[in-house]
């Protein structure tokens, strides 16, 4: 009969996961040498020397091996780490990791939709596929990513991350590699956690307790393990900490030198009226624009000291209720059969808070305002508003002399008096995986399954403005005393925004809109796998096989609320149904074949490789495969390489989303300031364009409309990986590995041109008004952009390459006549990023965003960092019921963005470099402690401090993802104090 990895139960793991004096646990460290043979177990477990072998499968393989080793560079997370690092939602200890750049986590506010994502060498989070217990797990939206919120991390028994093309194994979306969380199954007894941690300011609370049982039954045959989880975190909010209270913005000091400088908006609660914009000069002091104070006394100077600043509403740290509870049952008929089922229930709500709404109105959807009978204004005012109608009237052709101002260009009013915005976000997610597996023969497995993944999403929106109930509401007459709605219908309460403050609760009810969307999706697989080994062929050993088929349907429908899909709104962005759905037929294979054993050269030589074709019912035919191999020159030296091509085909939001509007930052390229125009061809070309000489863009912000294309191809990726795992006899609990790794992705989806600036860039660049960007990038009768048609296309190239570094080592000091009892393990994996870059389309050069923040660049987040260097060490010390850790994490320095472009683009990136206040962000160190502690038999406590130094993070202004800096990659909290204690029997 053939061997099997016997899985882990709690009292297998309380040795193992320790990292104690005693003797760990075999069959765990077996299976943890498996799965971590590129020597990157984060907390130091280093390889061990093996004393019996069993067959084990490896994350990048379906192939059974006995040998221990990786056929790819693969990373581990084991239960000890999330143990002694007081993790509470994985994505925290998963985005330490150098080989991934951060994207939504529990800092994201703006963006930011209450979810957790994980994002593999910053290819977008899209291109990473997630599995549970190697099958797939379900998205959460449209776009096709995992809300990894729905781990339940204490039942995790290790996350094995694999980087690299993985499309031939498992299928579209593994472009850039694979996290697969793997849970604890056969677990036999009962264990109670409890966690508590707060910041050192006294905010921040996180509450988490856990509940698993599990028991064998029918003589061990059978299974079921059972988990409970509930976790509550509280909200801290920008205005909590000193970095993130005022909203920061790229400007100069009183000596004319780049600073950052308070900013803000100009949507005030006093209301900015753009009356004299036709430079009649009639305005107090040559102004442009009127602003009314708490008095209704207005003034026609505005000054950066009235913009609003929206940070302090804002949250640093979303609040989250989850409850979440896990079944894994099993049950073996016999050797042949053994039927399985596991089952998942999560429930997670996530807020997320914005400042009040500022209501903006142009005049593409403004009524007629009848100002001269208007209650709430001066006679000075109706005057000044006179001589407006006087000057803007006529140049639309409409009565001068009306008392009706019918098309004021622009005004802005900031809607404090009904609350602030609130993002309400309610997911439920259900999923079940039901199958047969077993032994053909003594050489042969299969196993059989059906898997069905539900996520329900509820939104509510609230305190937003009814569009048409604010113009109702403005356009008042009567009294000061007794004002009425020129309209009356609707129960209509006037509404005074000449004044701050002014808006009574009454008209405030009126105008407030609180909006429910809601979404589903459900995917469904059905696979079929057989594994095993063809002896007697292979020069040097059994021949490995695996294949199979599958079967994968995905689809989504999103239903908005009507007043969010016909744009009523003042304070959201709008945004249409969708609805769609695919289907794939698979057929897959993989073969492992030893070519050399014990000769001159070669100590081992094996190859493998994996194809795998497709059948989509949106992109027809794709054909992915992989060819690498294994060679052993010598003893302790393990040199191995791969080539994959990588597949991903459009996901439902890609193909069918419904369009809406956004609001992404950007450059006008002819705006003299912005530093494009680099000649008189340049400015003949921006005067053809629509743009008048010494245009100055109005705002840092362009419409852009965003949807789907249905017409979509799948990305091809090509990933190469080549490195070597030295295990030395001179060093005999040491390794050290080395993988270069590099992927290049064409054909990517993207926004069309790559993104807003980018169309707009490639139309000024392209200098020919009839390329497709100049298209999609018009201009209106003032030289202001008008809304780019931003869709989905195949336009990109991504490609980025580094190189993986790790060491560890462990050792007992009293060997080394160092008086100090117990073991010692040792860690470092470091990561450097040789390009990581994009090129948007054939007008731009490629952007090489490796050591860089903000835009042009980012991951799964505007503006993140993409850091060259980012190193992770962790040193852990044991002894008999002790364990004590110390995490040191170091991220490189990295440098504006916008310098790189410069360089890309042949500008003067000198001169760009010396107007900007904030060039580079400086390398961040943090440190974190933590110990757990075996009270008793069946009683563990534990605790630790992160950030131990208090680290602040590193701020901006126009190049900051949100609150002043990039929360997603450095620590925004300061010091975190946690505790936690476990029961066990």
């Amino acid at each position: 009969m053939h061997n099997k990895v016997p899985s882990e139960g709690s009292r297998r793991l309380k040795n193992a996961t320790r990292m104690s004096g005693r003797k760990p646990d075999s069959h765990f460290k077996k299976k943890a040498m498996a799965v971590a043979i590129t020597a990157t177990i984060l907390g130091g477990q280093a390889a061990m020397a093996q004393q019996t072998l069993e067959e084990v499968v490896v994350t990048g393989s379906r192939i059974k091996r006995t040998d221990l080793t990786a056929p790819s560079p693969v990373a581990v997370l084991d239960s000890s780490q999330i143990q002694i690092s007081g993790t509470v939602n994985v994505e925290q200890l998963l985005n330490q990791m150098p080989q991934i750049i951060p994207g939504l986590t529990s800092t994201s506010n703006n963006p930011g939709n209450g979810e957790a994502s994980v994002d593999l060498r910053g290819l977008g989070a899209q291109r990473t596929l997630v599995l549970m217990d190697g099958k797939r797990m379900v998205p959460t939206r449209s776009d096709g990513i995992v809300d990894i919120n729905s781990m339940p991390t204490a039942l995790i028994d290790r996350v094995e991350v694999m980087t690299g093309g993985a499309s031939a194994i498992y299928g579209s979306d593994a472009v850039a590699g694979v996290v697969n969380f793997i849970l604890k199954h056969d677990f036999e007894g009962m264990e109670v956690n409890a966690q508590y941690e707060l910041t050192d300011q006294g905010d921040g609370d996180v509450y988490t307790a856990n509940a698993t049982f599990g028991t064998n039954f029918a003589g061990g045959k059978g299974n079921v393990t059972i988990y409970a989880n509930y976790n509550k975190r509280e909200p801290v909010f920008q205005g909590d900490r000193g970095f993130s209270t005022f909203a920061l913005q790229d400007g100069t000091d009183t000596n004319g030198n780049p600073a950052l400088v308070p900013g803000g908006s100009s949507g005030v609660p006093g209301t900015r009226f753009f009356l004299d914009a036709l430079g009649g000069g009639f305005l107090p002091g040559g102004a442009n624009s009127l602003t009314w104070d708490a008095n209704g006394q207005s003034r026609g100077w505005f000054s950066p000291q009235d913009l609003y600043n929206y940070a302090p509403d804002n949250y640093l740290q979303l609040p989250q209720e989850r409850l979440q509870f896990n079944m894994l049952s099993q049950f073996e008929i016999n050797e042949h059969f053994t039927a399985y089922m596991d089952g998942m229930f999560v429930n997670h709500n996530t807020p997320q808070q914005l400042a009040p709404t500022p209501a903006f109105i142009t005049t593409y959807d403004y009524a007629p305002f009848n100002y001269a009978v208007n209650p709430f204004l001066s006679a000075a005012d109706k005057a000044l508003f006179a001589q407006s109608e006087a000057q803007i009237d006529p140049f639309f052709g409409s009565n001068p002399a009306n008392g009706i101002l019918e098309y004021p260009l622009f005004f802005g009013r900031r809607m404090a008096e009904v609350g602030p915005r609130v993002s309400n976000d309610d997911f439920n997610v259900y999923r079940i995986v039901a199958g047969l597996k077993g032994a053909i023969n003594e050489t042969w497995d299969y196993d059989i399954y059906y898997s069905r993944g539900t996520v329900q999403w509820e939104s509510t929106l609230k305190n937003d403005i009814d569009k048409g109930r604010f113009l109702q509401a403005l356009n008042a007459t009567g009294t000061a005393a007794n004002p009425v709605c020129i309209d009356p219908s609707n129960g209509c309460v006037p509404m005074n925004i000449f004044a701050i403050g002014g808006i009574s609760d009454a008209a405030a009810d009126f105008i407030r809109l609180n909006l429910n969307s809601h979404a589903k999706y459900v995917q469904q697989v059905a696979s079929a796998t057989v594994t095993g080994s063809l002896p007697g062929l292979a020069p040097a050993g059994d021949i490995g096989l695996a294949g199979g088929i599958e079967y994968r349907q995905e689809e989504f429908a999103f239903t908005p609320d009507h007043n969010l899909e016909i744009g009523n709104i003042l304070g959201f962005n709008t945004a249409q149904s969708t609805a769609g759905d695919y289907d794939v037929f698979e057929f897959f294979a993989e073969t492992e074949i030893p070519l050399v054993k014990d000769a001159a050269f070669a100590k081992e030589l094996s190859a493998n490789g994996a194809f795998r074709i497709s059948d989509y019912s949106t992109v027809g035919n794709t054909t992915t495969w992989k060819a690498g191999g294994e060679w052993v020159p010598m003893d302790g030296l393990r040199i191995r390489g791969g080539y994959n091509r990588a597949v991903r085909a459009p996901n439902i939001g890609e193909l069918f989303l419904g369009q809406a509007n956004g609001f992404p930052s950007y450059s006008d390229p002819c705006d003299p300031s912005n530093g494009f125009i680099a000649s008189a061809a340049d400015q003949t070309f921006c005067n053809n364009w629509g743009a008048p000489t010494g245009y100055s863009q109005p705002n840092g912000q362009v419409e852009g409309t965003f949807g789907g294309n249905p017409n979509l191809s799948e990305e091809t990726a090509d990933t190469w990986t080549v490195g070597a795992v030295w295990t030395p006899d001179f060093i005999p609990n040491g390794s050290l590995t080395v993988d270069y790794y590099s992927i290049e992705i064409k054909d990517a989806i993207s926004v069309f041109g790559g993104g807003v600036e980018n169309t707009i860039f490639g139309c000024f660049f392209s200098q020919d008004l009839t390329s497709e960007f100049c298209q999609h990038a018009g201009r209106g009768a003032t030289g202001n952009i008008s809304p780019v048609l931003a869709l989905n296309d195949n336009v990109s190239v991504l490609r980025t390459d580094g190189i993986d570094i790790s060491a560890d080592y462990h050792f007992e000091p009293t060997d080394h006549n160092i008086s100090i009892p117990g073991r010692v393990d040792l860690f470092f994996l470091t990561t450097y990023v040789l390009e990581n870059g994009y090129q948007a389309n054939a007008s731009i050069p490629f952007y090489d965003c490796a050591g860089t923040f903000g835009s042009p660049c980012g991951g799964t987040l505007a503006n993140t960092a993409i850091p060259q260097w980012t190193t992770n060490f962790r040193g852990t010390w044991s002894n008999g019921p002790w364990s004590v850790s110390l995490n040191w994490r170091w991220i490189d320095s990295v440098d504006d963005a916008r310098i790189m472009r410069a360089k890309a683009l042949g500008l003067d990136a000198a001169a760009v470099a010396a107007g900007i206040p904030v060039r580079s962000y400086d390398s961040q160190h943090y440190v974190d402690i933590s110990a757990v502690y075996d009270l008793q038999e069946h009683v563990t406590l534990s605790g630790g401090i992160d950030n131990l130094f208090d680290n602040d993070p590193p701020i901006a202004g126009d190049q900051q993802t949100q609150a002043n800096t990039d929360p997603s990659t450095y620590d925004v909290l300061g010091r975190t104090i946690w505790a936690g204690l476990k029961l066990k029997w």
